[in-house]
């Protein structure tokens, strides 16, 4: 999960018509939300991706837009900008009517993630506070068969990358090569993409990712060749914002 910014609200959900909206949900219950204009930029401020466990919506994944303060406890709520969240149904369904106005719970825009929850490097997550365990809880981050197995992956896959690089920066070593070096670079630069706001489970990626030294021995390897570049620096600084703190004991890398 990533802290996420709420964008402008829409020019067309005038003051006016969120009231006739709210009028036709109470006497309708008609889902007036789902209007291209309210749910297009919702969906950018996401990427695409729901705003709880990070699954990109689309291709199988159904969107569905959460509110946050639930409609039948709000319904004057129903269409109020910042209640609602692009989700995936497995997320909404999991959340169903939970109160969030009695209830623990806190919602990624305007939360600071870091402060609620931390990860193992298995990809679980673990709550650090009241408010974070209710979120893993009450979601099922840690056991839907839909979020969980999709990360395994995601980490088995870094971690084959890692081993890339380590081998990689030991060849350099012995015999500096273009085609080592531009590998090594390639297969940091992919790294690196997987930790960018866009990509599905970026907190998770960039959490693994930036506590495994292997990266930082990759960087000075590719800094002492001058293969290190602003793109890369800049990809690095935005997974340092996103990432978790890993719950294990380890020395934690200094990115310079």
């Amino acid at each position: 999960m990533i802290r996420l910014t709420l964008p402008e609200k829409p020019v067309e959900l005038t003051s006016e018509l969120e009231e006739a909206l709210i009028e036709e949900f109470r006497s309708s219950e008609k889902a007036v939300w789902h209007a291209s204009y309210i749910q297009k930029p919702l969906l950018e401020m996401t990427a695409h991706k729901c705003a709880y466990c990070e699954r990109q919506l689309g291709e199988g994944v159904n969107v569905t837009l959460d509110h946050y303060v639930h409609k039948n406890q709000a319904p004057e709520k129903v269409v109020a900008w910042d209640n609602l969240l692009p989700c995936c149904q497995s997320c909404n369904s999991s959340k169903g009517t939970y109160n969030v106005l009695t209830e623990p719970f806190f919602n990624p825009v305007a939360a600071h993630i870091q402060a609620h929850l931390e990860m193992t490097a298995g990809g679980m997550f673990k709550g650090i506070s009241v408010e974070g365990r209710a979120v893993i809880g009450r979601m099922g981050l840690n056991a839907s068969d839909q979020k969980v197995p999709p990360r395994y992956r995601l980490i088995q896959k870094i971690t084959e990358f890692l081993e890339d690089c380590d081998d990689l920066c030991e060849k350099l070593e012995q015999q500096n090569t273009p085609r080592e070096r531009t590998k090594l670079r390639n297969i940091v630069r992919s790294l690196l993409h997987m930790t960018r706001r866009q990509s599905e489970f970026s907190a998770i990626a960039a959490t693994i990712l930036l506590h495994d030294p292997r990266l930082e021995e990759a960087k000075n390897c590719l800094e002492r060749l001058n293969d290190w570049n602003v793109d890369l620096s800049q990809m690095l600084v935005n997974a340092q914002e996103i990432a978790l703190t890993l719950r294990i004991k380890q020395v934690q890398p200094h990115f310079s």
